[in-house]
């Protein structure tokens, strides 16, 4: 399959794992895109390649991610097993 972007409706927090417990790591802003290179188990996190980061990666809340391609054909990551303590 080809490269999946989403674009952002509002600015989203991304994180170490899939939930707010885990520490944010960057904020992707309203308008911005993101390489989407995996889903979780719920399909309510993506994993997603930080656009001000080339190497660096975080989990996405995919409620105002728009996807421009099937995220069904994406890798499905398990969960990130405990929180990471917020700094």
């Amino acid at each position: 399959p080809g490269v999946v972007n989403i674009y952002l409706s509002e600015n989203t927090n991304c994180r170490t794992g899939q939930s707010s417990s885990f520490k944010q790591l960057t904020i992707i802003m309203k308008g911005e895109q993101a390489e989407v290179v995996g889903r979780d188990v719920t399909g309510y996190y993506f994993y997603i390649r930080q656009p001000d980061q080339p190497l660096g990666f975080c989990w996405l809340w995919n409620a105002y991610a728009t996807p421009n391609g099937p995220v069904e054909s994406l890798p499905v990551f398990t969960s990130v097993p405990t929180a990471t303590p917020k700094e």
